[in-house]
Parts: C-alpha cells; sequence; structure tokens
C-alpha cells in the first residue's frame, strides 16, 4: 500500500523520520520513497487482511469486539511516546489491517500538516464499525456494544475514555462470571439377587388399620381330638364276650374241661384259638 504526498510543504518530516526508523506498535512499518520530486510513503502489509475484509468472513463475539476496542485503545497510548497524535491515524477499516491469527490491528498513520480529523472522526469511525461492518456473534450479552454506544453520545468523548470502558468490562466479566453447570449424572446399579430382594409390603389403605396376626401367649391350647369306636362295635364286641363266656361255662359244666379229663389242656387251647379269632 502507498501514500503519495501532495507536496514537500505539507510532509511533517519529524514525524515521517518517527514513522520511518521506528517499530511502533499497533502501527504499519512504512518506507519512504522519493521519485520524480515526490515523496511516497510505501506501508508494509505483507500477510495482513484488511479489517473490513476480515469482519465480512467472520462473527465478532464479546472478547473479539472488546480486543478490537483494546487495540485503539492501546495505539493511542503508544502514540504519544513517538510524539505522534490520534489525528492523523486513518480510521477507515478499508487501510486497517490485521492478523487473521490473533486479530492483533495495525493503522496506518499520514504524517501531513492538513489532517482535519478530531475526536468525531474516531467516534464516526466506531458507529460505522458497529453498526455496518461487524456481524455479532450470537450469544449471551452483557449490554456491552450499548454501552460503548451510550458512551460514543457523550460530546466530550477522547480515546483515554475507550481504557476505561475496557476495564469496566473487563471488572464486570470477572465478578458476575460464568453460571456453573450441573451435569446430572446417570447411576447404573447393578442388578439384585432373589437373597437380596425384600418382600414387598401392600401400602396402607388411608383410614384403615391394618391388622397384623400375633399368637396370644393366654390363648387355651387347642383340643387334640382322639380315636373313637361307633357303638355299633362296643355291641357286638360285648355280645361275642358274652357268647364265649357261656361257652367256657358249658365246658367246665360238661366235664370237658376239668382236671380229671386228660383232654382238657388240648379242648382249653382250642378254646383260647376261638377267643384269638
Amino acid at each position: 500500500m502507498i501514500y503519495t504526498f501532495p507536496g514537500k510543504d505539507e510532509v511533517i518530516h519529524y514525524q515521517l523520520q518517527m514513522l520511518v526508523n521506528n517499530s511502533i506498535p499497533y502501527v504499519l512499518k512504512a518506507n519512504t520513497v522519493s521519485l520524480d520530486g515526490e515523496i511516497h510513503l510505501q506501508y508494509d502489509i505483507t500477510s495482513l487482511v484488511s479489517l473490513k475484509k476480515l469482519l465480512e468472513i467472520r462473527k465478532t463475539g464479546r472478547i473479539e469486539f472488546l480486543e478490537l476496542i483494546k487495540n485503539i485503545a492501546a495505539m493511542a497510548e503508544g502514540l504519544e511516546q513517538y510524539l505522534l497524535d490520534t489525528e492523523r491515524i486513518v480510521f477507515d477499516s478499508r487501510y486497517i489491517f490485521a492478523d487473521p491469527q490473533d486479530l492483533k490491528l495495525e493503522f496506518a498513520y499520514l504524517p501531513v500538516k492538513n489532517a482535519e480529523q478530531d475526536n468525531r472522526t474516531l467516534k464516526n469511525f466506531l458507529l460505522n464499525l458497529i453498526i455496518n461492518d461487524i456481524q455479532f456473534a450470537n450469544e449471551q450479552s452483557d449490554n456491552f456494544v450499548q454501552k460503548l454506544l451510550e458512551l460514543l453520545k457523550t460530546e466530550d468523548f477522547m480515546v483515554s475514555d475507550l481504557r476505561a470502558y475496557i476495564r469496566e468490562m473487563g471488572a464486570d466479566r470477572q465478578a458476575t462470571g460464568p453460571e456453573p453447570v450441573i451435569i446430572k449424572q446417570h447411576v447404573i446399579k447393578p442388578p439384585v439377587t432373589d437373597k437380596e430382594r425384600e418382600p414387598v409390603i401392600p401400602p396402607a389403605i388411608p383410614g384403615e388399620k391394618q391388622q397384623v396376626k400375633s399368637q396370644d401367649p393366654a390363648a387355651k391350647p387347642s383340643k387334640v381330638s382322639r380315636l373313637s369306636y361307633p357303638t355299633k362295635s362296643y355291641i357286638i364286641m360285648g355280645s361275642v364276650a358274652g357268647v364265649l363266656i357261656l361257652f367256657l361255662i358249658t365246658l367246665v359244666a360238661t366235664g370237658i374241661i376239668s382236671p380229671s379229663n386228660p383232654d382238657s389242656l388240648l379242648s382249653l387251647f382250642g378254646f383260647l384259638l376261638i377267643c384269638g379269632a
């Protein structure tokens, strides 16, 4: 990128020497070339992209936006150390260049006498940057853009106000901080074996008392049933016994069973067999 001075009388020579002989932070490195009585200022924009093109191809979030503002504030503070002023900075996104890797801005400085710039030039540049050039990312916001717009509306706006704005945004961000995220973890329980299973207790019905059976120690023991024969069996048994007794008396009376009869033992044995049957 080359700028040709309209005449030698328009050049601020000490500023030109400062620009050529020093590496000024956030200012494009430049060299002078004299050709046919004209002074040409050649800026080194190697590996840099214009800010306008960079903003067209990417969205800008809160961090990137504050970084841009921080670059502008740092540039203004650095110029004072080299006896330069912000009125001769070209505040045009087409002639502001940036490193795509870290978004560090490099500004073109014109050491000319009739630079008709003031604080309104920077204000208009920032307003145009916010309204027309920047594509803001869709993210949660703390109204950082609105706060800068309110700052730009003030009549006594100065470049140093940007540094106060950056500190305010940094303090707000550190104070609030992101809300903690609670991650619900899914706990997988081991299978329950049959031995570990607990008996299922049915739920109690409201208004109804559950009856629990318990053994009363004072309760009487239940009766033990005994074997008993019907009355008819006793009658038959009595009749048979009576007949056998009468039969025995008859044997004794007839002498069949008597001590004098040698066959009495045999007769008695037969009688016992009949009784056993």
